[in-house]
């Protein structure tokens, strides 16, 4: 069973799965992405961020992601938690370059 279907199968728990390990995911595939030893299951990897992404930004998940701050949404958390990550992972690039680029992960 993979993440996707997990999400349409159980519904009820949806909320309290992604509330537990949605950040821990999230990390753990990004870490992995942004490795340059990691070449192997690329293209999964990509798309189960992509659907965490997806459920995100269209209110899927209802509970807060974030234990700590006041966001608005879950939308404003992801997208200033992805742009930490990404000034973590590449503090070279410009604040607009990985804004672009958060945008593009994000929304498309």
């Amino acid at each position: 069973m993979n993440i996707e279907n997990f999400s349409k199968q159980y519904p009820q728990l949806q909320n309290q799965f992604y509330q537990t390990y949605f950040i821990s995911l999230l990390q753990d595939i990004f870490a992995v992405l942004t490795d340059r030893e990691h070449k192997s299951g690329f293209k999964q990897q990509a798309l189960v961020l992509s659907h965490m992404f997806r459920v995100v930004e269209t209110g899927q998940i209802q509970a807060p992601l974030w234990t700590t701050g006041n966001y608005p949404s879950n939308q404003a958390f992801l997208r200033e938690y992805m742009m930490n990550l990404l000034r973590g992972a590449f503090p070279q690039l410009s604040k607009y370059v990985l804004w672009i680029s958060l945008v593009v992960l994000v929304c498309c």
